[in-house]
């Protein structure tokens, strides 16, 4: 039998997402991250935290994944509720919805339900347009945020007659004239470019949806004044 350690999270979302990035790296091509030794990893919920499981080779594959050997305990014996995720020679794309799903209940509103909240953005890749909000009321499920979803700051709007004045932006991404009123003609230039930073704290309407390994969609994303 393998020689297997326990890895401690204070955060059942942290734990999660250890095992979701490292199915998504033995998902690859690559080889580097194999010692010969069976890879096997399992987590257990305890409270707010879990507790990974993981083989010799698991943390073999860990330390070389990320570049940094986990903070890990030898054990002799195994929980007998653990919760088995990875399994050697297995390819699986995992996202950190995926592993929660397995060991914690699913959010219980029903799906569509909105809420709006104060958050901080967790992740963002401007290269896919797209990141993750955590705010506490969904902690540990992600909000997935599209950049069509972050409020647009100001624009210029040219109406068929010419002129142009400077406009805002509503929850709903309409265009709206200094006096407060839609900008029904023409067309609006400027503030294409929508982005979010890591760290940054937003207020986000979302709702409850089921979008790949997300169970929170955001709707409408805007900075909070720091």
């Amino acid at each position: 039998m393998s020689e297997f350690y326990r890895i401690p999270f204070d955060d059942v979302g942290e734990g999660a997402d250890l095992v979701a990035a490292l199915s998504r790296q033995l998902a690859t091509s690559r080889v580097d991250l194999h010692d010969g030794e069976p890879i096997e990893v399992g987590i257990v919920a305890r409270g707010s935290g879990v507790d990974v499981y993981a083989s010799a080779g698991a943390v073999t594959a860990i330390s070389r994944a990320f570049a940094k050997p986990p903070a890990a305990t030898k054990v002799d014996i195994l929980p007998q509720n653990v919760v088995w995720i990875l399994h050697d020679g297995e390819k699986q794309f995992l996202g950190r919805g995926d592993v929660l799903s397995k060991i914690i209940p699913e959010p219980g509103e029903p799906l569509r339900t909105q809420r709006v909240g104060i958050g901080v953005v967790k992740f963002w890749r401007d290269d896919k347009g797209y990141g993750v909000i955590e705010t506490p009321e969904t902690r540990p499920w992600g909000i997935w945020c599209s950049f069509g979803s972050i409020a647009r700051s100001g624009g210029i709007a040219t109406p068929p007659t010419g002129e142009q004045f400077p406009v805002t932006f509503d929850e709903n991404g309409r265009a709206l004239s200094p006096s407060g009123d839609p900008v029904d003609s023409g067309y609006v230039t400027g503030a294409v470019f929508r982005s979010l930073s890591v760290g940054e704290r937003v207020e986000v309407r979302y709702h409850r949806a089921n979008q790949a390994s997300y169970r929170y969609v955001a709707l409408w994303v805007q900075r909070v004044a720091q």
